[in-house]
């Protein structure tokens, strides 16, 4: 008898990116995948077993601080000489520019 494994997944149709998962799976192909086991177990195996999945994964998160900064630019370069007002910018290391 195969050894078998249990895993619950539940998804919160509040948060869009979870609705947008539970979507397709409801619509996914029958005929190609037979199972939300089989897909997921697919889709599991794609990212990790790509070269970048690290580096796809550090591009959501800097696209996430990005988007949650807005138009604000933070860029590595020499620690600015003049006053920038009231706050004092030194926890963000010598080799940060505010702009």
């Amino acid at each position: 008898m195969a050894e078998r494994r249990f895993c619950t997944v539940r998804f919160n149709l509040g948060k869009p990116e979870h609705q947008k998962a539970w979507s397709r799976l409801q619509n996914m192909d029958r005929a190609k995948f037979k199972s939300y086991s089989d897909i997921l177990i697919k889709a599991l195996n794609s990212y990790f077993d790509s070269d970048n999945y690290e580096e796809r994964l550090i591009g959501r998160i800097v696209a996430a601080v990005q988007d949650s900064i807005g138009n604000q630019q933070i860029t590595a370069a020499n620690k600015p000489e003049t006053d920038t007002g009231d706050i004092t910018w030194d926890f963000l290391g010598d080799d940060v520019e505010i702009r």
